[in-house]
């Protein structure tokens, strides 16, 4: 298994350590300026060192917050557009999956069973589902069901 290394976040701390490392060379220059010149820059350096400073606070939160901002913004939006960001072929989630899922949980194992089987048979019985699905034949269903039943059975 081969790892791929995340690009983004390699580029984020790149850009992170060369936005610190030169604050700090501005910082370490001014420092050593001032020492040489004595007080008389003093009021010009001293600017430049917190502008500097500034700079990198507001660049790292440039670089580490705005990705961030963005995937929560776009995640709040679709969940008000009322899909899912991991949603499958059908969409996202339903009212009717969560009932669904909260009758299903409700149920102890034999309820889950007769109500599986019935809703089996209703499916053979019923030809009109249609829902972009492969057509089916219910001989292709029947048989699978009984080559599940058949799996559980012998242990497979």
């Amino acid at each position: 298994m081969k790892i791929q290394p995340n690009w983004n976040l390699i580029i984020k701390w790149f850009l992170t350590i060369a936005l610190w490392g030169a604050t700090v060379g501005i910082t370490n220059e001014a420092t050593w300026a001032v020492d040489r010149y004595q007080s008389s820059i003093m009021d010009q350096i001293i600017p430049l060192v917190v502008l500097a400073w500034l700079g990198a606070v507001f660049g790292t939160l440039l670089i580490w917050g705005i990705p961030e901002f963005l995937k929560l913004y776009h995640l709040k939006i679709l969940s008000q557009a009322g899909q899912s960001p991991e949603k499958g072929k059908r969409g996202g989630q339903s009212r009717y999956d969560d009932k669904l899922t909260l009758l299903m949980d409700l149920m102890d194992e034999d309820e889950r069973e007769a109500f599986k089987e019935a809703l089996k048979q209703r499916v053979l019985d019923d030809g009109r589902y249609d829902d972009g699905e492969l057509p089916y034949g219910s001989n292709t269903l029947e048989s699978l069901m009984d080559e599940e039943i058949r799996g559980k059975n012998t242990g497979y």
